[in-house]
């Protein structure tokens, strides 16, 4: 197991070390073996591509060996994939720099988004498209490896590979207005701060936690507008 310096760079864009191949194992999924970072992130990202296989469209449906994870050389100097810390799934059908995802499946990706907690960002989300992309997220790191965040997230959320269990209300609600604003919208030119602000409370929306605003009895917006009908409708 070894780390290295990648074009004069010791971590990559989202704080992981720089690795050699012998940091990674495969994790296949479909048949297509994709080589990431050993560990925790191992379990995250094979926990993603598996959901996203299951649940948003096969890895394997376009061409043969178009989902990739390390790599050791890349156009970008700091490079996730320089770290073994993101994936590429069915690249040939979506090139960088074009957004050509259906709003449907764009949907399916939101939610699974908001199910990983986080812990893993998409490069549709980037000023330049990059709809193949995706990786650990921001606060997935810590040191030369995995921070309490995604450790926490991996014990709680994953098993024997795959994604268990249901998440928060308030973590759905950002999904869903995130497929509404990538599909009716346009893209987000930088992150979804504002959405989350006006959903879940400014308190909580940097934290990455999305506990709800103090007026509403601590729901989200979706769920104190359910009770506001409730109530409403009851009367």
């Amino acid at each position: 197991m070894s780390f290295r310096t990648a074009y004069g760079y010791k971590y990559s864009e989202n704080g992981w070390r720089m690795c050699n191949r012998d940091e990674c194992v495969t994790v296949t999924v479909a048949g297509m073996g994709l080589h990431v970072r050993s560990g925790y992130a191992a379990e995250v990202l094979g926990a993603w591509v598996r959901w996203y296989h299951e649940n948003v469209e096969p890895i394997d449906l376009y061409k043969p060996l178009d989902d990739w994870g390390w790599s050791n050389t890349n156009d970008v100097a700091t490079s996730n994939h320089l770290s073994g810390t993101a994936v590429d799934v069915n690249a040939t059908q979506y090139p960088w720099g074009r957004r050509v995802m259906p709003v449907d499946r764009i949907a399916k990706v939101r939610r699974g988004l908001a199910l990983f907690e986080g812990c893993i960002f998409w490069g549709a989300d980037w000023s330049r498209a990059d709809e193949m992309h995706y990786q650990l997220g921001a606060g997935t790191a810590a040191g030369d490896g995995a921070s309490a965040k995604l450790i926490d997230f991996v014990q709680r959320r994953i098993k024997n590979g795959r994604l268990v269990d249901s998440v928060a209300p308030a973590a759905l609600d950002v999904g869903r207005v995130n497929a509404f604003t990538q599909g009716f919208m346009g893209p987000i030119g930088s992150d979804t701060k504002d959405n989350r602000e006006q959903l879940c409370g400014s308190g909580s929306r940097d934290r990455g936690e999305f506990d709800g605003w103090g007026q509403l009895g601590d729901r989200t917006f979706t769920d104190g507008l359910a009770a506001v009908l409730e109530k409403a409708v009851n009367r």
